[in-house]
C-alpha cells in the first residue's frame, strides 16, 4: 500500500488503476493456464459478473483516492471495516442468520477501529468517507 501512495504522486488515478488490473488480468491468466482452465472468464449471468467488475474498480479507486488525502494508517484503519460491513450486510440484505456472538464481535471490531484512529477531529473529516465507501464497495 505504501507503494501506491508513492506512485500516486507519480502516476495519475486511472493510470494506477489500469495497471493494477492488467497486473490482476496477467496473474489470473498464468494461473488459468496452470491450472488448465481455460473457461474460466466464462459467467453464467454476465450482468451480475459486470456489476461486481464495476464494484471492484469502485472499491480499487476509492482506495488508492483515500491515499491522496490520508495517510495510509487512516486508510487502513477505516478499511478494516471492511468484514464488519459484509456481515452486517449480509444480515441486512441477504437475510442471513448472524448470532448474537457474531454482532458482539462486529461491535468490538467497530469499536477497535475507532480506537487505531483515535478518535478526534480528523476522523470525521468528509475525506475519511471514501475509504469507508471503498469498504462499503468491497
Amino acid at each position: 500500500m505504501l507503494f501506491k501512495k508513492q506512485l500516486l504522486s507519480i502516476i495519475q488515478f486511472f493510470q494506477l488503476l489500469f495497471i493494477k488490473y492488467c497486473f490482476v488480468l496477467v496473474l489470473s491468466l498464468v494461473e488459468a493456464k496452470r491450472k488448465k482452465n481455460y473457461t474460466f472468464y466464462k459467467s453464467g449471468n454476465i450482468k451480475i459478473q459486470l456489476l461486481r467488475s464495476v464494484l471492484s474498480i469502485v472499491e480499487s479507486g476509492c482506495f488508492i483516492l483515500a491515499f491522496r488525502y490520508l495517510s495510509l494508517a487512516d486508510v487502513h484503519s477505516i478499511a478494516s471495516l471492511t468484514p464488519v460491513i459484509v456481515v452486517a450486510l449480509s444480515a441486512l440484505i441477504l437475510r442471513e442468520h448472524v448470532s448474537l456472538r457474531t454482532w458482539i464481535a462486529i461491535f468490538i471490531g467497530f469499536i477497535g477501529v475507532l480506537i487505531i484512529m483515535r478518535p478526534g477531529l480528523s476522523i470525521f473529516d468528509p475525506k475519511s468517507l471514501i475509504p469507508l465507501a471503498g469498504a462499503f464497495f468491497f
